[in-house]
């Protein structure tokens, strides 16, 4: 009696998850989600479509797989940033983070630039986008705390408005760079934000 055994159907796929997601994020980053074609997308790669396909899915599931991507790596490093000794030392490391990433060859915030033009007719890319910025609000948040309890900002500091004003920094500067503002003006701006929001705060 001759016996079938089930063979994998053409060659096992050989690829590093993790370069792929960030060749498919750099692509985005450029042109977003609708302006980024197929062809675009397994050139950068290096894989075929239906390669690309058995991986991540279609063009939306690649651009979600990529968002999630930058996503926890981005709460990677706030996280470290968080972690510094003082406040000061702690936004000073975030923002400088911030610019690094957002100049990287003029492409600003990959969520801000990628995800907040999908945002208002695709409810998960929606979902993911104020998640996000949620989080980075408590993120804020508990670090204020952190200061207030090491007695680097009064007892009675508006906690939920310096938050606020952190927060709003970020997205400047991330459509600044998407605009073209250079690492120096960047910097420039982050040096007095914070000059204004930390003594304002102090009071």
């Amino acid at each position: 009696m001759v016996q079938n055994s089930a063979k994998p159907r053409g060659r096992p796929r050989a690829y590093d998850r993790d370069k792929t997601l960030m060749a498919l994020r750099d692509v985005f980053w450029r042109q977003g989600l609708a302006g980024v074609s197929l062809d675009e997308l397994t050139e950068a790669t290096g894989l075929h479509k239906p390669s690309l396909y058995a991986a991540f899915g279609d063009k939306r599931a690649q651009y979600l797989a990529a968002l999630d991507s930058y996503l926890a790596m981005s709460r990677d490093w706030i996280a470290a940033a968080m972690a510094e000794p003082t406040l000061e030392e702690s936004l000073s490391a975030f923002f400088a983070r911030d610019i690094e990433i957002y100049t990287k060859a003029g492409a600003g915030c990959f969520m801000v630039t990628t995800a907040t033009p999908e945002a208002r007719n695709d409810p998960e890319i929606s979902a993911r986008a104020a998640a996000a910025m949620k989080a980075l609000d408590r993120t804020f948040r508990r670090r204020l705390e952190k200061a207030v309890a090491a007695g680097e900002l009064p007892p009675d500091a508006d906690l939920a408005a310096i938050a606020d004003l952190l927060a709003a920094l970020n997205y400047d500067l991330a459509v600044r760079a998407r605009a073209g503002a250079s690492a120096a003006e960047l910097r420039a701006i982050v040096e007095r934000s914070l000059a204004f929001i930390l003594r304002a705060a102090a009071k």
